[in-house]
């Protein structure tokens, strides 16, 4: 959601600003032991590292200052909005049906950021060490989280906090970890998901002539228990005539009895959209490419 980036000119002092954020459920307290307990568990330590308390400001902040990085981490029980925004406003304008739920329902947030006291030598690891610290202190109050770099608002999940913590952010914040149609009008993507069916012999062929058939996904809809539909990603194992089998790479929002990792089948009937890489471009992402601008 490239409209949070507009949060970060509430906060930085000058033009360099990095950040990763916590969206919680409620306003949640994080103490210097928390801290350090988080840097010790991710292997981040040594004799010049500090965390420190810092008082007579208005929000609550520690400073972490190591040889290697700087940052802050920030912890405020309120919503994290833009000004002029209200929760309702800015979860209207975001695609993702989950994600428009996280907004909606946060109460405070936590923020491990980098300003303009950082010095420039110790900026790229810094990016890389504010990632890793947000993910260890994801809970399961976690209902989203907030990339400054990329102005990407995700869903976290255990394989996109493996990454983070692994100080793999780029790859972290770019899982299909999502549904992007999610709260688009169907019928604005009906060329789309028309033409990933028109095409999807030149993905079946693809997949069957592939020796690797790890970059490889499939959209397909599923039925709500509200009645409604949510259009997942699968990652194939199998196409047998019509019917697509596969393991679920999303967490259900509205269905009790799928969850993510499970084995599923499709009909082609069902498609909705579908990628796979050919000499390092992706081919597909039709109803993606629309949602995301990049047409």
């Amino acid at each position: 959601m490239k409209l949070f980036g507009k949060l970060a000119g509430l906060l930085k002092p000058d033009k360099y600003f990095d950040a990763v954020i916590l969206l919680g459920a409620y306003g949640r307290l994080i103490d210097k032991r928390e801290i350090e307990n988080a840097l010790a568990s991710l292997n981040l330590g040594g004799p010049s590292l500090r965390v420190k308390v810092q008082e007579g400001i208005t929000l609550d902040q520690l400073s972490v200052t190591h040889d290697e990085f700087r940052f802050d981490v920030i912890f405020v029980p309120r919503q994290y909005l833009p000004a002029g925004y209200s929760v309702e406003k800015l979860a209207a304008q975001t695609r993702d049906q989950r994600l428009a739920e996280a907004i909606l329902a946060h109460r405070g947030f936590v923020s491990c950021n980098a300003q303009g006291w950082c010095p420039a030598p110790l900026r790229a690891r810094t990016g890389e060490v504010i990632s890793m610290v947000a993910a260890a202190l994801a809970d399961e109050s976690t209902l989203a989280m907030w990339d400054a770099n990329s102005n990407r608002l995700i869903i976290p999940t255990g394989e996109g906090l493996d990454l983070l913590r692994e100080g793999k952010r780029d790859e972290g914040f770019d899982l299909l970890a999502w549904d992007p149609i999610g709260l688009v009008d169907s019928e604005s993507l009906e060329a789309e998901i028309a033409e990933a069916k028109r095409r999807f012999p030149e993905f079946a062929a693809a997949f069957r002539a592939a020796d690797d058939r790890a970059m490889f996904g499939l959209k397909a809809a599923f039925p709500t228990d509200s009645e409604s539909v949510e259009h997942m990603w699968i990652q194939p194992a199998e196409i047998d005539g019509d019917v697509i089998r596969g393991r679920l790479l999303n967490q259900p929002f509205d269905i009790a009895k799928l969850r993510e990792g499970m084995e599923v089948s499709v009909p082609l009937a069902d498609v909705s959209d579908w990628f796979f890489v050919k000499d390092d471009e992706p081919v597909g992402m039709f109803t993606e490419r629309k949602v995301r601008g990049l047409e």
